[in-house]
């Protein structure tokens, strides 16, 4: 398969169709509006080390390869957003590397490693979502049509979009307040494993029906349900298993809040009263 190099590069450089791999280490910006029927990875610039952007638009299609499994890999500082367009297999984010995903089609995985970040606003992966080795990923809006799986002092928020199956931490920690925790084909559900920390914050909790005020979550195994921070309703099974734990934080309702509020304005009141009387 023809390899393209694309080495110390001046200006935007524009990519149409291409049959082949495609390595950028320029330090340049790059935007991608075809077809490529291979994978591209992305370095930082082999002059001087200036980090390399790459921009995924809607008529992209980066088809990827069996061999290396991924479609765009992101190495070094190198940064992406994606608008559109398809990967035909993975997205790998790692080494420093940030990504941003705005729209398009992940046909396969994402996977984040070694101090990578990815934010998502939009777009939809087809399979999982997996953050590893210090590697950090905000889920503001999107899909993932499987899992969502944190492993190894990776840390991510879930605060938006749709996650459609298991939620598992395998090491790191994991702040939930927000999104559609749809719970389909479970295997689990919502799992903390080991050197693990799961905290979701909302209101209305209960704990296989019996309402939960808050804190962490002794039991190793039951049914979460509850209503996240953004109003989202919630009900999960969880497991907490080899010292892992589960936080959940009580917020009040707003109806709470002007209950409150309600009361304190009457005891200003009645203490400005006296002090007049």
């Amino acid at each position: 398969m023809k390899k393209i190099t694309i080495g110390v590069f001046g200006g935007i450089c524009v990519l149409g169709s291409v049959q082949g791999q495609v390595v950028i280490e320029d330090g340049e910006i790059h935007n991608i509006f075809s077809t490529i029927n291979d994978w591209v990875e992305v370095y930082d610039s082999i002059a001087d080390g200036t980090a390399t952007t790459v921009n995924v638009f809607t008529e992209s299609n980066i088809v990827g390869d069996v061999t290396e499994d991924f479609s765009i890999g992101l190495f070094e500082r190198s940064r992406m957003t994606m608008f559109g367009g398809t990967l035909g297999q993975d997205l790998w984010v790692s080494d420093l590397a940030s990504a941003n995903v705005l729209g398009g089609i992940i046909q396969d995985d994402v996977y984040v490693d070694l101090f990578g970040s990815v934010n998502f606003l939009g777009g939809t992966v087809r399979d999982d979502i997996e953050v590893h080795h210090g590697g950090s990923l905000s889920f503001l809006g999107g899909f993932v049509g499987e899992d969502f799986q944190l492993f190894d002092d990776a840390n991510a928020l879930i605060n938006g979009g749709s996650i459609s199956e298991d939620i598992e931490v395998f090491g790191g920690s994991l702040l939930i307040s927000g999104g559609n925790l749809l719970g389909q084909n479970l295997d689990v559900g919502l799992r903390s494993s080991g050197d693990s920390l799961i905290t979701i914050v909302g209101s209305n909790f209960a704990i296989d029906g019996v309402s939960f005020l808050g804190g962490s979550i002794i039991s190793n195994s039951g049914l979460l349900s509850g209503i996240l921070n953004d109003g989202s309703v919630f009900s999960l099974p969880f497991l907490i298993e080899n010292g892992g734990s589960i936080v959940v934080t009580a917020i009040p309702e707003p109806g709470t809040y002007a209950l409150c509020f309600g009361a304190f304005a009457f005891v200003l009141l009645m203490i400005s009263r006296k002090s007049r009387s």
